[in-house]
């Protein structure tokens, strides 16, 4: 079913299969302007008319909402409204729903479901670079999201928090550019946060972290372990996070486990206290399983940090070579206190 001419009105779009049939339908009109949103739970295709790839056409205002076996093949790069909420709801399926992003890139407002999410569907396509958080919601996509030739990407945009629980398996860079993105399931490429966008969660990156002025937070809430496989860099425009609520790692603050060397650059080191900290209490806030060291630059502060509580201000010193030699420590000590290292 092609649908070529004008769709407006204040209501939605259905392209919905039934029993015996799916529906196909094609949209390649870019002045579309109905306000009530897009449902699928067939095919419909935008920027494609069954025979010929034009890239032209563009759904109206409105979220975007696939379920059953629904599947939404955009082929162009302004395909959709910036803003559009884009929800992708497998509700137990196993063969659906999809979004299937076939142009250059994609610009999305939110993501939000667990369905799947491919950006290069098809081989002869090149990988999609997906835009998405334009809209501020903070949202959580726990299905996941795939790629084919290994460089498809996604960019965190706006200023609300996105989540990825799923296991993600595209291998282009994942650049955090504003926001919040917490990585609660796996993400495979590199990862880069930038521009005071702020990266945390409690799952697996299992490439590089870069931080170039942007901010790591491990944990959801002040509490968990993110885990990165390959090499953390900071520079010195960026800063670790960290909120001591306890002394049990991964339950009372968050804490990052690193497989690859870690080079802190004078990056910055921000304590934030939940708690009053006695003296002599330990907090390992890196462990380093895979025995790299922390390479030979370190925190803009030293070997000194401090955290306010109700007013009174409390000192840490940082040990880079804690734990069993190649951790970061902070223990609490008396206010003044003096020390050498070796």
């Amino acid at each position: 079913m092609k649908l070529g001419g004008k769709i407006s009105g204040p209501g939605f779009l259905a392209i919905v299969a039934n029993a015996t049939a799916v529906a196909n339908a094609y949209i390649t009109n870019d002045l579309n302007d109905y306000t009530g949103g897009t449902l699928i739970s067939g095919q419909l295709s935008v920027g494609y008319d069954g025979n010929t790839i034009s890239g032209s056409g563009r759904l109206g205002s409105g979220p975007v909402v696939l379920g059953g076996a629904g599947i939404l093949n955009l082929y162009g790069t302004n395909n959709l409204d910036p803003n559009t909420r884009v929800l992708v709801l497998q509700a137990g399926s196993d063969h659906g729903p999809q979004v299937d992003l076939l142009g250059l890139s994609t610009r999305i407002g939110s993501l939000e479901g667990d369905g799947r999410v491919y950006l290069d569907y098809q081989s002869s396509t090149p990988s999609c670079k997906l835009y998405t958080g334009g809209n501020n919601l903070s949202t959580d996509f726990m299905g996941i999201i795939y790629d084919r030739d290994g460089t498809g990407s996604l960019v965190k945009e706006g200023t609300g928090t996105f989540t990825l629980s799923g296991y993600n398996t595209y291998r282009g860079t994942t650049t955090v550019y504003q926001g919040t993105l917490l990585v609660n399931g796996t993400v495979m490429g590199p990862t880069v946060v930038t521009n005071g966008a702020t990266l945390g969660g409690t799952g697996v990156i299992t490439n590089t972290l870069t931080l170039t002025g942007g901010n790591l937070a491990p944990g959801a809430a002040g509490k968990g372990v993110l885990t990165v496989s390959g090499t953390v860099t900071f520079d010195a425009a960026s800063a670790w996070q960290v909120t001591l609520g306890g002394i049990n790692a991964a339950v009372d603050y968050g804490q990052l486990s690193v497989r690859g060397a870690i080079n802190l650059n004078g990056a910055v080191l921000s304590i934030t206290l939940t708690s009053v900290p006695l003296i002599g209490q330990q907090y390992m806030i890196m462990n380093n399983p895979a025995g790299a060291t922390v390479g030979s630059t370190r925190f803009a502060s030293g070997h000194k940090v401090s955290g306010t509580y109700l007013g009174k201000t409390y000192w840490f010193r940082i040990d880079y070579q804690g734990g069993d030699g190649n951790d970061i420590v902070l223990t609490c000590i008396p206010s003044g206190s003096v020390f050498s290292f070796h």
